[in-house]
């Protein structure tokens, strides 16, 4: 993970994705005013509040690791497709873009999933993919947690290995949260029924499980394995 990245930037970035934004930087503090940051348990900020012409000053008196989001007055705009490749992958971007057709490719999928595709290109240094045979699967896998052991195991184990881990996982966290909130806002049909379906089936087993899953010390494969099952059992 680039720890550089964005850093003593304005940026304009959806208030609903700011998680986004520490998961890049984990120990930073997202804060809306000074009073707010903690010394003791930071290591930079995620500046969300009003932007006056002291602002910046203010920021690099507390520390020089720090972000400002603002959607009036920016550097980067990583509000579309287009911007958060450019500003997150730019090497990426140069590459994509010398080819048109697959420059397209990057308004195919929602913004939301791109964040997703971008963590783990962040976290394992790797080129962008465009895969919907992956993500079809992924669906499917959260479909088969609802459903016997078998199907699930099916699902499981055709679907996991070495090298997708980290995306599977990353993105079965990401629905979890949503069951859990019963976040369906610009869900499909088919995605907000099942988010739905899965709150009623296991919403309440969720932290219970997320937080064995955190503790566990088995590999990534077993450990996301006993997550789905645990969920299964609900």
């Amino acid at each position: 993970m680039n720890e550089k990245l964005l850093l003593q930037k304005k940026i304009n970035f959806p208030m609903q994705y700011i998680n986004f934004l520490k998961f890049i930087h984990p120990y930073f503090s997202i804060i809306n005013s000074f009073e707010e940051y903690d010394y003791g348990s930071s290591n930079g900020i995620i500046y969300i509040g009003k932007l006056t012409s002291t602002t910046v000053d203010e920021l690099n008196s507390i520390t020089n690791k720090w972000i400002i989001v603002n959607e009036k007055e920016f550097d980067y705009d990583l509000t579309t497709n287009d911007g958060l490749i450019k500003n997150l992958l730019p090497i990426y971007y140069s590459k994509l873009k010398q080819s048109k057709e697959s420059f397209s490719t990057i308004y195919s999928i929602s913004y939301e999933a791109l964040i997703e595709k971008i963590k783990i290109c962040l976290i394992n240094n790797t080129e962008l993919t465009f895969d919907d045979v992956l993500d079809q699967s992924v669906f499917n896998l959260f479909v088969a947690i609802l459903g016997t052991r078998d199907v699930l195991n099916f699902e499981f184990f055709n679907l996991v290995n070495d090298k997708n881990i980290l995306l599977i996982t990353s993105s079965v966290l990401t629905f979890l949260n949503k069951v859990q909130t019963q976040n369906i806002k610009g869900a499909s049909i088919h995605y907000s029924r099942l988010i739905i379906q899965s709150y009623k089936r296991y919403g309440k087993r969720i932290k219970q499980a997320v937080y064995k899953f955190v503790k566990s010390k088995a590999n990534r494969q077993i450990a996301l394995y006993h997550l789905l099952i645990d969920l299964n059992r609900a």
